[in-house]
């Protein structure tokens, strides 16, 4: 899991998932919607999903705890109804993609391009999911499509995944991307109350894409 959920604003071997469909708008004020497959799409969130959101965010929050950051500055509907506003006006500037993974109808996680910087040609991938709905390969098959319209359709340069080094859920889901392993962080992020290291992850043009 890696995921910043912060409101404020700032001053991939072959998988082995079938591949996506083409997204529905590949640019402009529009997100892209990607059909996974018959049970599985990634879509925007809307005012809508906040109550849906926030129960899956308190049923997970201690385990999700363990590894992001954001969880202590979301505790109501009011909170995720403030989240979801923040990333529709990011998805605007262009400093982001972030989209809902929904399975069988159900808000299963988000996974998204995170900190897009047009001057420099860089996104972070993040992502979450609830612990019902692991197992699955939902992150593996929402991140292909996000990994594809970020170098193909944005012109990205260079797609990092940064996850704490205890994170084994993480780092396996880099390693099935085929995303090639550049080192480790030292104390790279304050965690509620201790430092993690990180271990890094990229794609960039040129590389095998999931």
């Amino acid at each position: 899991m890696t995921q910043d959920a912060s409101t404020r604003d700032p001053a991939p071997t072959r998988s082995p998932a079938a591949a996506p469909t083409a997204p529905t708008a590949p640019a402009g004020p529009t997100a892209p919607r990607w059909r996974l497959d018959g049970d599985t799409e990634l879509r925007t969130l809307v005012e809508d999903d906040a109550d849906e959101l926030f129960a899956l965010v308190e049923a997970n929050r201690e385990r999700l705890r363990a590894w992001l950051s954001w969880l202590d500055e979301h505790r109501s509907v009011d909170d995720i109804l403030t989240l979801i506003g923040h990333y529709q006006r990011e998805y605007t500037r262009g400093r982001s993609l972030r989209l809902a993974i929904v399975h069988r109808g159900a808000l299963a996680g988000m996974a998204g391009l995170h900190r897009v910087s047009a001057s420099d040609r860089t996104a972070a991938l993040g992502y979450w999911l609830g612990a019902a709905f692991e197992g699955r390969g939902l992150v593996t098959r929402a991140l292909v499509p996000l990994i594809r319209h970020g170098i193909e359709a944005l012109g990205l340069g260079r797609i990092e995944l940064a996850a704490a080094t205890g994170n084994r859920r993480s780092i396996a889901v880099a390693e099935r991307l085929g995303m090639h392993f550049e080192g480790t962080l030292r104390r790279r992020e304050w965690l509620y109350d201790h430092h993690v290291d990180h271990a890094v992850y990229s794609l960039v043009p040129g590389d095998r894409l999931p």
